[in-house]
């Protein structure tokens, strides 16, 4: 009976370290994921997703949190 207590309480264990780790997926890990779902939406799904993110009250605040795009190659080539 001793050693199921101790096999439980091992299990028990595990189970909330692995889900302390799997809780840390951050923002880098979320935008990551939705940036390639997005790539897989047709132009049209694209335009209705912005449709949608727009009734959001917080939109304009959210857009603060999005860095700019970094500068095309093109645009560093000509810019010397």
């Amino acid at each position: 009976m001793m050693r199921g207590r101790n096999l439980l309480a091992v299990a028990v264990l595990f189970f909330l370290v692995a889900c302390g780790q799997a809780m840390a997926w951050n923002s880098v890990g979320h935008m990551s994921v939705a940036y390639a779902a997005y790539q897989q939406l047709t132009p049209a799904e694209k335009a209705r997703a912005a449709a949608l993110l727009k009734l959001n009250p917080l939109y304009a605040e959210w857009l603060g949190y999005i860095p700019p795009a970094p500068p095309t190659p093109t645009a560093i080539c000509t810019s010397s």
